[in-house]
């Protein structure tokens, strides 16, 4: 996968999660994305599906599994995080380590709190986004 996202010359890129795909972000913006089977699992109405499928067709969404590495968070805010948001953490984290310019496009308030405890930045897709971290630690 990172492989594929240095051939297309991607320097910056969007990990994807299921609100910024119902956003159909990914139908605007021309390529470098990424988002996990867990996520991908989600989409259930028909015309987010279609949209995304047709993404993955056009290679402007590429669909993988995160590598198997750990992800350390706080408790407090690792409980409240779903399968699906651990792993586009696990991707983010490791795209990022592997020195792309990531952004995680999301308008879940904890799933953006825990990138920000990453150093991962976030993107909201319809929402303002968290404007600080507060009672995490």
């Amino acid at each position: 996968m990172k492989e594929l996202l240095r051939e297309k010359h991607c320097t910056k890129v969007l990990v994807l999660d299921a609100s910024a795909i119902f956003s159909s972000i990914h139908m605007l913006v021309p390529d470098c994305l990424v988002t996990t089977p867990e996520v991908y699992d989600e989409i259930k109405d028909s015309a987010s599906y279609n949209k995304t499928l047709l993404s993955i067709e056009l290679s402007r969404l590429i669909v993988t599994e995160p590598p198997d590495i750990k992800v350390e968070l706080p408790r407090k805010i690792s409980d409240k995080l779903s399968r699906a948001d651990k792993s586009l953490l696990k991707l983010a984290f490791y795209l990022k380590k592997e020195g792309f310019e990531v952004y995680l496009a999301t308008d879940d308030y904890t799933l953006e709190k825990a990138a920000l405890k990453l150093g991962i930045d976030y993107m909201p897709t319809k929402t303002i986004g968290i404007k600080k971290l507060s009672n995490f630690k």
